[in-house]
């Protein structure tokens, strides 16, 4: 598992939106009852972006086409990336109200962490 250090995720967000569009995610949100909800299925990804502009918190905007809205992730912790046979699937976002895993096809690749602050993490 890699987490993305927090001074690298502008960087890490603007990479996976333009290396990413075109391709589809699934966004699913573990509340912080333990209860999942999917906000979107295989939706065509536009873009992630970071706002770390705001006076209290960090929001992380995830745009698909096709939803009637943006997935927000409020005040963000950790960003975890998960090694699959393909690349990196899913990204874990750790938040103030639980967790959101985006899943995209096709999977992100090694080139994305290229000059990024990443920490192995063992789980």
């Amino acid at each position: 598992m890699r987490d993305i250090k927090s001074t690298s995720w502008g960087a890490f967000c603007r990479r996976v939106s333009e290396l990413q569009g075109g391709g589809t995610v699934t966004i699913e949100v573990t509340e912080s009852d333990g209860r999942t909800v999917e906000a979107a299925r295989d939706a065509a990804f536009q873009s992630m972006i970071l706002d770390n502009g705001g006076a209290c918190n960090d929001v992380i905007s995830i745009r698909a086409e096709g939803e009637r809205e943006i997935h927000r992730i409020i005040d963000p912790v950790y960003i975890l990336l998960r090694e699959s046979g393909q690349g990196y699937n899913p990204v874990e976002i750790q938040h103030e109200q639980g967790r959101t895993l985006l899943t995209f096809h096709p999977a992100i690749h090694q080139d994305v962490l290229q000059g990024l602050e990443v920490l192995e993490r063992r789980r």
